[in-house]
C-alpha cells in the first residue's frame, strides 16, 4: 500500500501543476475541490480560505494557473469588482485523469 502511494505522489510531481510548493499545492487543492462540488470560488474566497499563506503569494499561484491554461479569472455575475475562478476544459481532463491514477494506486479495500 505504501508503495503505491509513494506511485501517485510521483505522478501528482510530475502532472498536478503548482506540485512543488506547499502554497501552489494548497491553491490547486482548494480549486479542484471547488470545481468538483461545482461552485466557482471568487479569489477572495480563496484569499479568506487560505489564511496561513499571503495575499500575494496566492495571486502568483493564480497567476501561473491561468498563464498554463489550467484557470479563467471572470467578473462575477451579481458584482463585476469580484474575479471569479475558473476551471478550463484542460483542468477537468487533468482531474479525469488524476481520477485515474488514485483507482490504479489506491483501489477499495
Amino acid at each position: 500500500m505504501i508503495k503505491n502511494l509513494f506511485k501517485l505522489r510521483e505522478w501528482e510531481s510530475e502532472n498536478l501543476p503548482l506540485c512543488h510548493s506547499s502554497i501552489g499545492q494548497s491553491v490547486f487543492r482548494y480549486i479542484a475541490q471547488c470545481h468538483l462540488q461545482g461552485f466557482t470560488p471568487s479569489v477572495k474566497e480563496l484569499v479568506n480560505d487560505l489564511p496561513s499563506f499571503s495575499r500575494g503569494g496566492i495571486r502568483l499561484q493564480l497567476k501561473k494557473l491561468e498563464l498554463d491554461g489550467w484557470i479563467k479569472q471572470t467578473n462575477g455575475m451579481a458584482d463585476a469588482r469580484n474575479r471569479h475562478i475558473t476551471a478550463t476544459p484542460q483542468l477537468e481532463t487533468l482531474l479525469k485523469q488524476y481520477r485515474t491514477q488514485i483507482r490504479k494506486h489506491l483501489p477499495k479495500q
